[in-house]
């Protein structure tokens, strides 16, 4: 469906930068947005709640192989309710707040539990007027198929997922990396020629493979026991290796190639590895190292030296200034000037109370002695 209001209009405030170019929807009309966002996530029926009748509806989405991203707000306080659902979809709220009912069970969504559907559960999303959060979604038919090619059988019933997964837990967390690994291909789609792609960077088919074991084999189902529930091992040593040679030469040129020859190994291995273990890429790890570098001296800066931004990040590898502002602000919730100019005012203060809103913090277990 076409948007009912020119993309230009659109305002694009709390949109992930990756998808702010790829507009599927945006208009007020219930049945309108109905259909415009079933056909991108699962079929529902939809009502505005609390005896409002109008919505400020906007919808983005983007595709990496079989796994579709897409950012919702509705700007109403909304219930959906999906009961043919023929997608596997995860919410992760990114501002307000919503509850998600499936008979007897019933979570809370919110930046520490995201929401999941599943094919053949009928659930209820309730969402607030001011929530607006990502989905990730995958056919019921390819993630069939993944488990079989997991296990070497097909499901013998239903595959269905727990509504909420916990993202404060380890492979709760391990969820920001991938939303991360799945902008950055949506980005590197639309400013790299397919000839300059980054080789640091993993293939859309790795990534998809990424998404598919996150579902299976981090998220409690009915498929858990087939699949025994794996516990992620500690890095390989040439990935561990790969990390200390990283660390120690940040500030020298870093390709995949010379990464995977430190460690003796080939660059799919490498890749793979990093994707499997560490649910990054090499550039990924990479670039947040250089990210935080650049944070600390930024941080650090002294006004009397007369610091730019763009010294201090072409200094640690970044060309593409304008990939590195939107990286930046993404792992610290704010652009770099903004650190350096808080530097400048306050210049006895060495780290500002940046935050980063990658991932939320995981609950404290108690004071260590």
């Amino acid at each position: 469906m076409r948007p009912l209001i020119d993309d230009a209009r659109v305002p694009t405030d709390g949109v992930p930068p990756s998808l702010a170019e790829h507009l599927v929807f945006a208009g007020r009309d219930v049945d309108d947005t109905r259909e415009a966002v079933s056909s991108v996530i699962n079929p529902h029926t939809l009502r505005v709640r609390d005896g409002g009748t109008d919505l400020d509806v906007r919808q983005f989405a983007a595709r990496v192989g079989e796994v579709t991203l897409s950012y919702l707000s509705y700007g109403a306080a909304v219930e959906i309710t999906a009961t043919d659902a023929t997608c596997f979809c995860l919410h992760l709220p990114l501002a307000g707040h919503g509850q998600a009912r499936s008979g007897p069970r019933t979570v809370f969504a919110n930046r520490r539990m995201a929401a999941v559907t599943s094919p053949g559960e009928p659930m209820a999303l309730r969402w607030t007027a001011e929530a607006a959060y990502l989905v990730v979604c995958v056919e019921q038919a390819v993630l069939e198929r993944h488990f079989a090619a997991l296990t070497g059988a097909p499901p013998s019933g239903p595959l269905t997922l727990e509504i909420g997964r916990d993202l404060t837990d380890r492979p709760g967390r391990r969820w920001f990396p991938i939303i991360d690994l799945l902008q950055a291909e949506i980005e590197q789609r639309r400013d790299t020629p397919a000839a300059a792609e980054d080789p640091l960077a993993p293939s859309a088919a790795t990534i998809e493979e990424l998404v598919l074991n996150a579902l299976l084999l981090w998220h409690p189902g009915s498929h858990s026991a087939a699949l025994g529930n794996p516990v992620a091992p500690a890095p390989s040593p040439y990935v561990r290796r790969a990390l200390e040679h990283a660390r120690a030469n940040l500030a020298a040129p870093l390709t995949v190639a010379s990464l995977a020859a430190a460690v003796g190994v080939s660059v799919r291995t490498l890749q793979a590895g990093f994707a499997r273990e560490l649910g990054c890429s090499p550039s990924a790890y990479v670039r947040d190292l250089r990210l935080d570098r650049v944070h600390a001296e930024l941080s650090a800066a002294d006004p009397a030296l007369g610091v730019h931004v763009t010294d201090v990040a072409l200094r640690w590898g970044f060309s593409h200034l304008g990939r590195f502002s939107s990286s930046y602000a993404r792992r610290f919730g704010e652009l770099p000037s903004a650190t350096l100019n808080r530097s400048r005012a306050n210049p006895r203060s060495a780290t500002p109370n940046a935050r980063r809103i990658a991932s939320p913090r995981p609950k404290r277990e108690g004071r260590r002695r």
